[in-house]
């Protein structure tokens, strides 16, 4: 049985658009298909980093290079037939011009859209599709997970508590001089409301230099893609003993945060989407360490729950890993650690000063200014595309994303009117 898929997102009609233009009939399937049924639902709503397709009787290679040629950015992979509780049936294709999906009887289709996942062993596949989607039952077995949303409930009664049993008065009062930039939030959020998004996969490039931690974005990603693939399946392949150690670190017992990922797998979704080709050569790599390590505090369980904590633990812990780093390259990756979610706190202090972990325009600046790199403006672009790669690898915060320039106009009134 088939149906038009409903509010297809756009990431999929542009590549069943791609699968077209090759002339050979394919369709998609895999981790495209699992994104569909289940993203939003029962775990983020990501667009798989790589693309599974399958073309019968047309010779895998044939058609790699023929849709590099077309669009190199897109990691194309064929479809290897594996247990994957009923998905491994299921292709989307493009009919009558509308995306369809095609589902080989009503039974799985009805199970698969309750989020009940019935297979005959728990393969290295199933497990992935369990970290990748938190909420699923496989084998009538419901994996721990804490949505977003309750997260942000419990967050929100927990500081309503502190409120009440303190009779605190407001503790941040911004001064009039930033009236005009926070009154442009305020008007902002109004007319925003928050939305789940669907997250673009990024554009990756092909094999990096000798040094891929210093190298250009696209192909520091798809080196990272790979390395990723090796540890998220848990083979004993060798991979970068700095990724592996971070890896490590982080693979602990902890509460699920967004949506139920792991620290570990939002932290690499987040890095395969950080932009650093307009910041130094000299800082990429450790930039780039510090977002694979940005949220390593909520690897404790006693500080996810305590707002603004996190990073100021992580920023502590995460020298565990023991990674290869200068000295000069050690501090800046504490200094990112620390303030990667400085722009989130005080937006949320603007929002509501009541906070108790609210922040100041003056004690941002401060933060900003107290960089290790002796660049207020620097820092400040470096924290900047940090927090973008963090919310935009979310789908219940990328819509904050048409935000960050409005705190950023805030937090640079606030440098300009402290060096005067």
């Amino acid at each position: 049985m088939k149906e038009i898929i409903a509010n297809c997102p756009k990431w999929i009609s542009d590549k069943l658009n791609i699968l077209q233009a090759t002339g050979f009939p394919i369709y998609l399937c895999g981790e495209s298909v699992a994104a569909i049924l289940f993203g939003g639902r029962f775990g983020p709503m990501n667009e798989p980093l790589t693309t599974e397709f399958l073309s019968p009787n047309i010779e895998s290679n044939l058609l790699i290079n023929k849709l590099n040629m077309l669009v190199p950015t897109i990691v194309w992979k064929p479809f290897i037939r594996r247990e994957l509780g009923g998905l491994e049936d299921i292709f989307i294709t493009m009919d009558d011009g509308y995306p369809t999906i095609k589902f080989p009887s009503t039974h799985i289709k009805n199970s698969l859209e309750q989020g009940i996942i019935n297979c005959e062993g728990t393969t290295i596949e199933i497990l992935k599709l369990a970290k990748n989607f938190p909420a699923l039952i496989i084998n009538n077995i419901n994996p721990a997970q804490i949505l977003t949303s309750q997260y942000e409930i419990a967050r929100e009664n927990q500081e309503r508590l502190i409120l009440k049993n303190f009779n605190m008065t407001p503790k941040v009062c911004f001064p009039e001089i930033h009236l005009r930039e926070i009154n442009t939030i305020l008007e902002w959020h109004k007319n925003n409301p928050a939305q789940m998004e669907w997250i673009p996969a990024p554009s990756f490039g092909s094999n990096p230099s000798s040094n891929p931690w210093i190298d250009k974005d696209l192909p520091f990603r798809y080196w990272l893609l790979q390395q990723a693939e090796y540890a998220y399946q848990g083979n004993d392949i060798e991979i970068d003993l700095n990724i592996q150690k971070i890896i490590d670190l982080q693979l602990t017992e902890q509460k699920g945060t967004h949506q139920g990922w792991k620290t570990w797998q939002h932290s690499l979704n987040s890095t395969i989407r950080l932009e650093t080709d307009h910041l130094p050569e000299q800082f990429r790599k450790p930039i780039r360490m510090a977002m694979l390590m940005h949220d390593i505090g909520k690897t404790n369980t006693r500080t996810v729950w305590t707002a603004g904590c996190h990073a100021a633990y992580g920023a502590k812990i995460w020298q565990k890993a023991k990674l290869n780093v200068t000295n000069q390259e050690e501090t800046l990756i504490s200094f990112i650690i620390k303030n990667h979610d400085i722009l989130g706190s005080l937006d949320k202090t603007i929002k509501n000063p009541n906070l108790s972990s609210g922040i100041s325009i003056e004690e941002v600046v401060l933060r900003i200014k107290d960089n290790p790199i002796g660049n207020s403006t620097l820092a400040l672009k470096i924290i900047h595309s940090i927090n973008d790669a963090d919310i935009g690898s979310l789908s219940t915060l990328r819509y904050l994303l048409k935000l960050t320039p409005l705190l950023i106009k805030l937090v640079e009134a606030g440098l300009n009117s402290h060096t005067r």
